[in-house]
């Protein structure tokens, strides 16, 4: 009896090595053999790891640019699996797909908002422009949230939108994340980010973060004279880190077409980063004033 030839798939660096080790090489055709892999059941450890679904390797450490491959491997190989994965000691490298085809609804638009993100700029300083802008982009943000399904009714209400320069977050950041972390909109927004497939969710924000986290950082931090940043450093760090995390990872994740995270990124662009709405409805919005800036694009 001939074995069921099952299908996984592995994403490469552009060279074709793996991105775990950096030696292991994936050619169409080839057979790749570790007759020593570690048959305990198990998704992790030691053998050739392929993922179930196209965008699988997202989640684990693909980092775009990336190039696809479909591969095959019999029952009997299997050494340990999970929902998501498959470990097996032999595998056949059949074809190389496009790099492109994920095999997630509106794959365009992650692709569109990931090359936006490798050109990010850094954040920019308070204009009356870019500030109506991003008041606008809230509030749609807001709309959005409260008539997702997974809101349950909750609304969250947004009285005005608040923009604090580096150095002034500093000083107010700590008396503003308990109003936000126990807010309307702390509740909603975890309930609609919770809603979306948890193989999608992960797999997308994980390896957008992973494939521009870098950059992105980079531009926030020279947007702003050093000594700014320096004084107020141990103190807001994390939270504009954090929030930026937050803006790029829901911006590119694909639960529908009007997704209310996308706004996130829309009010990045402008220059700003979202750190959240409080329980009297004030968001907060962290912008450089036109002293902070160190360039101004």
């Amino acid at each position: 009896m001939v074995d069921k030839k099952l299908v996984g798939y592995k994403m490469v660096r552009p060279d074709g090595t793996s991105f775990y080790d950096s030696k292991t090489v994936y050619v169409v055709g080839k057979i790749l053999r570790m007759k020593d892999a570690t048959a305990d059941g198990l998704p992790c450890g030691h053998g050739l790891h392929l993922a179930k679904e196209k965008h699988g390797p997202m989640k684990y450490n693909a980092v775009w640019p990336w190039r696809l491959m479909e591969c095959s491997y019999a029952e009997k190989d299997v050494v340990g699996q999970d929902a998501d994965k498959v470990r097996v000691r032999k595998l056949k490298i059949e074809r190389e797909l496009d790099p492109t085809d994920i095999g997630l609804p509106r794959a365009n638009q992650f692709f569109d908002r990931l090359e936006r993100l490798k050109n990010y700029t850094g954040l920019k300083a308070q204009t009356p422009a870019r500030k109506k802008n991003i008041a606008k982009a809230m509030y749609e943000h807001v709309k959005r949230l409260n008539t997702h399904p997974a809101a349950y009714g909750r609304v969250i209400v947004l009285t005005r939108v608040e923009f604090h320069g580096v150095a002034e977050w500093g000083s107010i950041w700590d008396s503003v994340r308990n109003s936000v972390s126990g807010s309307v909109w702390d509740s909603v927004s975890g309930s609609v980010w919770d809603s979306v497939s948890g193989s999608v969710r992960n797999s997308v924000s994980g390896s957008v973060w992973d494939s521009v986290r870098g950059s992105v950082w980079a531009s926030v931090w020279d947007s702003v004279w050093d000594s700014v940043w320096a004084s107020v450093w141990g103190t807001v760090r994390g939270t504009v880190r954090g929030s930026v995390w937050g803006s790029v990872k829901g911006s590119v994740v694909l639960d529908d077409g009007i997704s209310p995270f996308v706004l996130e990124h829309d009010i990045l662009d402008y220059g700003a980063v979202l750190y959240g709405i409080d329980g009297d409805g004030v968001a907060h919005v962290v912008m450089p004033t036109k002293e902070e800036v160190a360039r101004d694009g």
